[in-house]
Parts: structure tokens; C-alpha cells; sequence
């Protein structure tokens, strides 16, 4: 059997109309992902005889079930993303111990691994810092999709404040509209239809292109107090 992680979407829509056999298939091919995605938090050699691991198959079945290529986030970090969610709630509820938790799927802006230790009775800091670079994670995954990199965007974004509302408001009605499918299967912007659904000018949308990908990007899936500030800088003058 061929690696899932080359399409992985196709094999999910057939489990999840009821295709049993492949979904066990699908699952006994994903054992060293899970198992990497445990060993990313946990740093645990042995993590198949763990309670992490267990934990992280299930997360992986749900994932299976509950994935949706509509979305525009690739299966595999989605998926990754679950696993590591559902892990550290696990290591939170664990009161026999106070492990420290490693999250390694995000680098700094030097490539270096973040980590962040658990803190507080209830994990809480953690559970924030988690919420914000599951959602960061999402928006990377899915400028790449389009050949954009997170660092680099600051460099492709328009500098004059109106300007970035347009982008804004284009991005928003992008995201509304059936267009957001359009762009998600071509993997390019649909500049003339866009045009004429948001009123913004052809020219303005072609030089802006990055921009709005990576807005429409924060707004459907970055993480919540940068989607507040995106529709309160947006609203600003309204």
C-alpha cells in the first residue's frame, strides 16, 4: 500500500461512507505518524506502550471521521493537530504527575523547536499558548497551498492602512462566497470574479494577491484575537 500522506483525502471520503476494511488499512499505515506526532510532545521513546499512544489512535479515528477537505486544510496536519490536542489533555488530566509537555510542530523565527512546560494545576497557559499555535499551524498549512510563506508575508502586505482594508474586505467576501471553493480547488485567485463581487478594482486585487490569500487565510482559520483585530481594523472607519 502506498503512503497515505501522498492523497490521503481520496481513501478518507471512501471511510467515510462506511468502508471498515480501509479504515483499519488506513489506520495500521498511519501507526508511525501517530506515533511521531506522540513522540513531538511527549519526547517518549517508548511511546507505543503508553497511554499517550492509545489516546492518539483514537484522536487519529476521530480525525478520520470529522476531516473535511472543504476547508482547505491539508489531512496530514490537521490530523496532527487532533493527536497533539487530545495528548495534552490527557497529560493535564493525569494527576499522578506533573510531566513537562515539548510542542515541536512550530519553529521560531531562528528554525529552533518551541517548547513550552506545563504550568498551573489546570495546564491553563498552556492550553492558550496550544490554542494560538494550533490556529497559526492552519493559516501555515494553508499559505503553503498557495506558495506563501508565514515569515515572509510581512514583506507582501500593503504598507498604506486603506489599502489594507480592501485587501480586508476582499478576503472577507472571498471567504463568504462560493468563490472561497473556487480559489481552494484551482489554488489561485479568482481576481475577475472578485472584482465584481466586492467592487474593488482588477488592478488593486492582481497586486495584492498574497495579501488577501493571507487574510482570507487569518480570517477563516487564524487564531481569534488576530481574526477580532482583522474585522476591527476593517470596520475602523465604516
Amino acid at each position: 500500500m502506498k503512503t497515505w500522506l501522498s492523497d490521503p483525502e481520496s481513501m478518507i471520503r471512501k471511510i467515510q461512507v462506511g468502508d471498515d476494511e480501509l479504515r483499519n488499512e488506513f489506520i495500521r499505515s498511519s501507526l508511525l505518524f501517530v506515533k511521531n506526532a506522540v513522540f513531538r510532545v511527549t519526547r517518549d521513546f517508548y511511546v507505543e506502550s503508553s497511554d499517550d499512544f492509545s489516546i492518539a489512535l483514537q484522536a487519529f479515528n476521530r480525525a478520520i471521521d470529522r476531516f473535511h477537505s472543504e476547508k482547505g486544510i491539508p489531512f496530514e496536519p490537521y490530523a496532527r493537530i487532533i493527536i497533539r490536542n487530545a495528548v495534552l489533555n490527557h497529560i493535564r488530566s493525569d494527576k499522578r504527575a506533573r510531566r513537562q509537555v515539548l510542542m515541536t510542530d512550530t519553529q521560531n523565527e531562528k528554525g529552533e523547536d518551541a517548547t513550552w512546560s506545563m504550568t498551573g494545576e489546570d495546564g491553563r497557559e498552556t492550553q492558550i499558548n496550544l490554542e494560538f499555535e494550533e490556529a497559526m499551524a492552519e493559516t501555515e498549512s494553508k499559505l503553503r497551498m498557495f506558495g506563501l510563506e508565514l515569515k515572509r508575508i510581512a514583506e507582501r502586505l500593503p504598507k498604506h492602512a486603506d489599502t489594507r482594508r480592501l485587501c480586508l474586505k476582499a478576503a472577507r467576501i472571498l471567504g463568504e462566497s462560493s468563490l472561497r471553493d473556487e480559489m481552494m480547488r484551482t489554488r489561485k485567485l479568482p481576481v475577475k470574479a472578485l472584482s465584481i463581487l466586492s467592487g474593488i478594482p482588477i488592478k488593486t486585487i492582481e497586486k495584492n494577491r498574497a495579501a488577501i490569500v493571507f487574510y482570507e487565510a487569518i480570517l477563516s482559520c487564524g487564531p481569534e484575537s488576530v481574526r477580532y483585530y482583522a474585522r476591527a481594523f476593517e470596520e475602523e472607519k465604516k
